[in-house]
């Protein structure tokens, strides 16, 4: 499943003007901002905020890129840096000419394939220095030219990160629950472990991880096999 993607007017960044946003997109480079969204986990509705970028908790470089036009189903994609499939997907009325960034001229039309669903999002800024987390996985994301789409500043949410309440039943353990061929397949969980964890909820995958060990590790019965 692809992460959920949070998407905003690039104007609520704040950028100064005349910065040259489709050539930093052609060499796929980065741009400093004052401010960017992350992934609150503490929050059980799994919304975003804005912190300030200060180099030190948050950094402040957020990487520019854009479409690439596909010919062989004329659509323009987005393809997340290190993915080899397209996160988002936008399709135009009529084929260009040729494979460049810009649009066909005339109006835009409705995607056929909107490929994941973006979430207008116009939140209020707020900072919160005292976040200490890893940075934010957001794109600066320039539209092509004359496509009558705004550019945008995405947020993509890592589904680990956003609150979830356990569930599943786990497997009877027999014999030795981690041996050396778990080690390398990795191990079912017990079921009466999942009994404990069932039904509750975590912040994050983190949290329900940090759970399973504790419940693992007051179980005497684990410790013998």
């Amino acid at each position: 499943m692809p992460p959920a993607v949070i998407a905003t007017p690039l104007s609520q960044l704040n950028l100064p003007p005349h910065i040259d946003l489709q050539y930093l997109a052609s060499v796929k480079g980065t741009l400093d901002v004052p401010h960017r969204l992350t992934s609150d986990g503490a929050d059980a509705s799994g919304a975003a905020r804005w912190v300030a970028a200060d180099g030190v908790k948050v950094g402040t470089k957020v990487r520019v890129r854009t479409f690439t036009y596909n010919a062989l189903n004329n659509s323009y994609e987005f393809i997340r840096d290190g993915e080899s499939t397209p996160a988002l997907i936008w399709t135009p009325i009529a084929q260009p000419a040729d494979s460049s960034t810009s649009s066909p001229a005339g109006p835009p039309a409705l995607p056929k394939d909107p490929g994941n669903v973006v979430t207008p999002f116009v939140p209020e800024l707020e900072a919160y220095p005292a976040i200490d987390r890893d940075d934010p996985d957001d794109y600066i994301l320039i539209s092509p030219i004359d496509s009558g789409l705004p550019n945008s500043y995405l947020l993509f949410k890592d589904p680990r990160s956003i609150p979830g309440v356990a569930s599943g039943y786990g497997e009877a353990v027999t014999g030795v629950w981690l041996g050396d061929r778990t080690r390398a397949e990795g191990a079912s969980i017990p079921t009466h472990i999942a009994d404990q964890l069932r039904g509750r909820r975590f912040g994050d995958f983190a949290s329900l991880r940090k759970a399973t060990w504790i419940a693992v590790a007051d179980d005497p019965e684990l410790g013998k096999l």
